[in-house]
């Protein structure tokens, strides 16, 4: 014969927690969680757009350096001569595996082209071939971190603000003339 327990009945005026308490806890248990992630989303969407507009200058900066390219190989075609202002690139540049969409930034700014090319006659002949700028992205783009500036040396650098403006605002053609953009 098997012994059963004595019953203990349970001590007076302890209840046990209803089910709305225990709804009320783990309601407010799901609100602390929403809250902890809502704040590390808010946290996390500045790093996120500075990294997708960091990426965006990394494709404009390989689409100037193939049109840098393009236009090396023109010029060696050409008697070092680069194509001449308010040429064509697009249909210039095709024949040397530039394709017409590398003439558009991945981040298109509202209004005029997304690249200005800098007419440098020859290009055998320049004397300072790492300062001769060939092309700078509009600065009509939005930016918060720069613009990218190709040379005629084949470069491609993504200049701060600052320093860009000072760049293009001094950008004088081989004769000694400023230069002007189209």
């Amino acid at each position: 014969m098997t012994q059963q327990p004595p019953y203990i009945p349970p001590a007076p005026g302890k209840k046990g927690m209803s089910g709305g308490v225990i709804a009320a806890i783990i309601g407010g248990v799901v609100l602390v969680v929403v809250l902890i992630c809502g704040g590390a989303v808010m946290v996390m969407l500045p790093a996120l757009s500075k990294a997708r507009e960091a990426a965006r200058q990394v494709v404009s900066s390989a689409n100037m350096q193939r049109i840098s390219i393009g236009l090396q190989q023109y010029a060696a075609d050409h008697d070092g001569m680069l194509p001449e202002a308010g040429a064509d690139l697009s249909a210039r540049l095709a024949r040397y595996g530039v394709p017409a969409g590398m003439f558009t930034s991945p981040n298109p700014p509202p209004t005029g082209p997304s690249y200005f090319y800098v007419p440098q006659g020859n290009l055998e002949k320049l004397a300072n071939p790492s300062a001769a700028v060939l092309m700078y992205e509009n600065p009509a783009i939005p930016s918060t971190i720069g613009w990218n500036v190709a040379f005629a040396d084949g470069s491609v650098q993504l200049l701060d603000p600052d320093r860009y403006h000072r760049t293009i605002n001094t950008i004088t053609l081989p004769d000694g003339t400023p230069y002007v953009p189209q």
